[in-house]
This record gives C-alpha cells, structure tokens and sequence, in this order.
C-alpha cells in the first residue's frame, strides 16, 4: 500500500519513496516527514510512502522485496504517475533506511522474463538518503562492530523468521549475510 503525492510540474518529475521504521514489526507510511513532504514538493519532486509487510507475517526477504516491488510499481507506471522512472531516490528511517540501502546495494532484481510486467523493471535507483540506518542485520558483525547489546535486539529473530535456538546456526548466519547491505556494496552503486 502507498500513497503518491505527484509534483506539480510539467514534465515527469523524480520521485522520492520513503520506506518507514518500525523495527520490521510496526510503523506506518504516515510517519513520513510534513517537512520532507513539503520540501520536495516545492523543488519539483513527486514522493512516495509505502508500507510493507511485517516480518511477523513475512520474514526476511519479505520486507525488503515489498519495498523492491514499489520501485518497480513506480516505474512500470511512470507515464501514468508523471514519473521520470529514471529519477528514482530511496529515503527511509530505521528499518525503513535499512530497506532502502538493501534496495540500493543489491544488484538489480529484475526478472526480465517474468510474465508480470511489474517484476520486469529495475529495482536501481539514482541516490538513497537515509537516516537512523542499519548497514547489517548481522549480530555477529554488530556485536563485534556495534558493540554493547545491540546484538541481542528483539527484532531480529522476528526479522529472519527464526527462534532463539536457531539464531547460532549456518542457516541463520546465511540469512544475516543475505539481509546485510553492506555485503552488496560495490563502487558501482547509487550515492
């Protein structure tokens, strides 16, 4: 679910799509900023505020891949949105900022083959502007990096879809090796 607020302009407009916190188990598109809002309206930028589904419902990748699928959404509707699919931004908060650096780092998710035109778009974009980001959902790396008990955060066992048991296993530690944006990051990506 999103809501688009389209600049006023005459050409088709960049787009910023802001991915909110929560932790992956709450939050809301509302919690998008009044100021923010304003202020890309009034320089010509459309935005975008999605939910996603919660990793209680949808573990990761779940998340991620919603937030991937706005991307999509937005350009395979950019004529009809007054878009410019080639002017794309990701903002977020929290576990929002998290989602969107995924988005970014990771290489392209595009199923060019796919029989829905949606999933047939880029999920690349042109910049991301986070804040309150997390660059790894790894504990080991954020024990290790992080420090204090950041580590043992309640929302990642939801987040991966795991019990306390199997947060020490080879399974679990490819899912925290998937789920980490800095593990995607190349000199190639957006800024």
């Amino acid at each position: 679910v999103l809501d688009l607020w389209q600049a006023k302009t005459t050409s088709p407009a960049p787009v910023l799509i802001f991915l909110h916190g929560g932790g992956f188990v709450g939050g809301d598109k509302w919690t998008l900023s009044g100021d923010l809002l304003k202020q890309c309206l009034d320089a010509g930028i459309s935005v975008c505020s999605a939910n996603y589904r919660f990793s209680t419902h949808q573990p990761f990748p779940g998340p991620m891949l919603d937030g991937a699928r706005v991307v999509q959404f937005l350009r395979a509707n950019a004529r009809q949105l007054r878009i410019d699919p080639k002017r794309i931004a990701l903002s977020g908060s929290s576990a929002g900022a998290g989602m969107s650096l995924w988005i970014a780092f990771k290489n392209d998710m595009a199923d060019p083959k796919s029989s829905d035109i949606v999933a047939r778009q880029s999920t690349r974009v042109t910049c991301v502007g986070v804040y309150g980001a997390q660059s790894s959902y790894d504990p080991r790396w954020v024990r290790e990096v992080v420090g204090g008990r950041a580590y043992e955060h309640p929302a990642l066992p939801k987040f991966y879809g795991v019990t306390l048991a199997e947060l020490d296993t080879p399974n679990a530690y490819a899912l925290y090796e998937q789920a980490s944006a800095i593990n995607y990051l190349t000199k190639d990506d957006p800024p």
